[in-house]
């Protein structure tokens, strides 16, 4: 079973990233708008 944990971790993770780089692609739309 540690396996199936690592890679609900890495999947966390991986959500993690995508949500920062969501994150900053959307600061850079809106400094572009301005």
């Amino acid at each position: 079973m540690p396996d199936r944990r690592k890679k609900v971790k890495d999947c966390g993770t991986t959500n993690g990233h995508l949500e920062l780089i969501a994150r900053t692609l959307m600061k850079d739309a809106r400094e572009g708008l301005v």
